[in-house]
């Protein structure tokens, strides 16, 4: 919930990055700890779902989603250069995502 509320918070800035204008600083750190934030959530989905602890059907949704989400602006130089802070495993899944 704390996820979408961010979200629905900034979404004013969110709308403008996605428009495609040019971007201030803020707006490229704003992007950054946002993948950080989606990605860091998502590996906890990511690990429940391989230990067996999150049914399949939730994790469709995720998996779904995250196939979107790995398109959005900036998202492959963000995960070209923090991809380290994540699991071995995780990345691999990732990276299946953006087709690598």
């Amino acid at each position: 919930m704390g996820i979408s509320r961010f979200r629905a918070e900034h979404a004013d800035r969110y709308a403008r990055i996605a428009s495609g204008e040019d971007l201030s600083p803020g707006d490229k750190m704003f992007i950054y700890w946002s993948h950080m934030q989606m990605l860091t959530y998502g590996e906890s989905y990511f690990q429940l779902f391989q230990l067996g602890l999150m049914p399949d059907s939730h994790w469709m949704g995720y998996s779904n989603w995250i196939d979107g989400y790995v398109k959005q602006r900036d998202f492959e130089d963000f995960w070209r250069s923090d991809n380290t802070s994540f699991s071995e495993d995780y990345r691999e899944w990732i990276n299946q995502k953006l087709g690598k």
